[in-house]
């Protein structure tokens, strides 16, 4: 039916501007002679596919970029979330191994060290490549070396980033080995 020039004249095509010099050179082709390989077809798509092509790159390349910035935003949020969770629970405060003494105290001033900065008047700092850079260098395990002061300045700790995320890891594994058992023993009791 394509071939009948009376249903389909490749002559109007010339005429009509807004098709592409190569559009119109395809569909003239395609009417009057079928192309018999691919080869045939390639020279009026090759253009278009490589446009094709370049725009299907610029477009992976920048969801790639933005999805490694959102693993880099989860793993700074769960590094923050952890520490949050395993500082000054009130709930074990009787709990000598949950007390301010030890390992949990040096979470305790790293968590002041990260979100209770100060400048030299005392006035209140809100720093956020300050907390970017120090949780990044805690989520890599660092080998540097920080100092952490109590409030009142009396005590200074030395320890290295690589030690703080041991102690982090560690506190939160024991926290939540607490927690679910402490769901699996509602579970069983409301089972009963």
């Amino acid at each position: 039916a394509c071939r009948n020039t009376k249903v389909f004249n490749p002559e109007v095509l010339k005429q009509q501007t807004h098709y592409s010099p190569t559009l119109r050179q395809f569909i003239n082709m395609v009417v009057t002679t079928p192309p018999t390989t691919v080869y045939d077809v390639l020279p009026y798509l090759v253009d278009r596919y490589m446009d094709e092509l370049a725009n299907m790159t610029v477009y992976v390349d920048t969801m790639e970029n933005e999805l490694q910035k959102e693993l880099h935003n989860g793993r700074l949020f769960r590094n923050v979330s952890k520490l949050g969770f395993v500082n000054e629970r009130p709930e074990y405060e009787s709990d000598p191994s949950w007390s301010e003494t030890g390992d949990r105290y040096i979470l305790k001033l790293f968590r002041d060290y990260l979100f209770h900065q100060s400048d030299e008047k005392g006035d209140p700092r809100v720093d956020w490549g300050h907390l970017i850079c120090t949780v990044n260098k805690l989520d890599a395990g660092s080998d540097e070396k920080i100092v952490l002061g109590s409030r009142d300045g009396s005590n200074l700790l030395v320890v290295s980033f690589r030690d703080i995320k041991k102690l982090i890891e560690v506190s939160f594994d024991e926290l939540r080995s607490k927690s679910l058992a402490a769901d699996y023993a509602q579970a069983s009791y409301q089972g009963m």
